[in-house]
């Protein structure tokens, strides 16, 4: 994925890899920050890839980076849906013991208990 010069000891990436590293930013897919760590580059020089390559910059705009980047802000949506369908699972069975437990005393009683309980008495819509 890296790709740089053979030929010194000083790492080198080439005009396109800093291109498509821009191009992320820019998308909104990584922050500075995430590409300094990834690619083992100081953020002053991430910075001079957004100066000389980003769109932003050729079109004088100004770039206000926010400190949560897609991927941290889609982590944080993927574990409150794990958490929302948890919830929503242990509801599911407090409703099956329940619509169970109709059934069971509408056995024992020999009524149909759901019908009893939905229908309104004349007395009700007064």
């Amino acid at each position: 994925m890296k790709e740089y010069s053979k030929h010194s000891s000083r790492r080198r990436f080439s005009e396109e890899f800093k291109k498509r590293r821009v191009t992320e930013y820019e998308k909104g897919e990584v922050t500075v920050t995430e590409l300094s760590r990834l690619y083992n580059v100081s953020r002053s020089g991430v910075y001079k890839w957004l100066k000389k390559y980003s769109y932003f910059e050729s079109q004088s705009i100004l770039i206000v980076e926010e400190k949560e980047s897609n991927s941290s802000k889609l982590k944080e949506a993927q574990s409150r849906i794990i958490a929302l369908e948890r919830a929503l699972g242990k509801k599911q069975i407090k409703v099956d013991y329940l619509e169970e437990l109709i059934k069971v005393a509408g056995e024992r009683y020999d009524s149909d208990l759901k019908k009893t309980l939905s229908t309104k008495h004349s007395k009700d819509l007064d």
